[in-house]
């Protein structure tokens, strides 16, 4: 997988945020993204593609206004909803994690909660 620098850096800090609050769950690097295992099994709630100068981050949640709203009044750079998947699509970049971290993390969480239900 390649990538640029400023994107493969950002990658600990962002991983670091799911990895910090679910300590059962351990990375899982495919060719094309970056995903997550418990008990060695895909458990995908969220996943990582690291791009050139960003990283790709995907919430599968369901569509939702609250939610829309949520991703644009914190200012993140929501891409689109893919709604095949079932995921929003953000690009973070090192300023926007450190300076939305609680957001991403309540929408992480959000995520998290919504494929425990289902």
């Amino acid at each position: 997988m390649q990538s640029a620098k400023g994107s493969t850096s950002d990658l600990p800090q962002i991983t670091g945020i799911v990895l910090g609050q679910y300590s059962l769950l351990t990375l899982k690097y495919n060719k094309y993204y970056i995903g997550l295992a418990r008990n060695e099994q895909p458990f995908n709630f969220v996943s990582f593609r690291p791009k050139k100068k960003s990283i790709q981050l995907n919430i599968r949640l369901p569509e939702s206004e609250e939610i829309n709203n949520k991703i644009e009044s914190a200012g993140l750079d929501a891409l689109t909803y893919e709604r095949t998947s079932g995921e929003y699509q953000v690009r973070l970049n090192g300023d926007e994690i450190s300076k939305q971290q609680l957001v991403i993390e309540e929408l992480m969480r959000s995520a998290y909660n919504y494929k425990k239900t289902n």
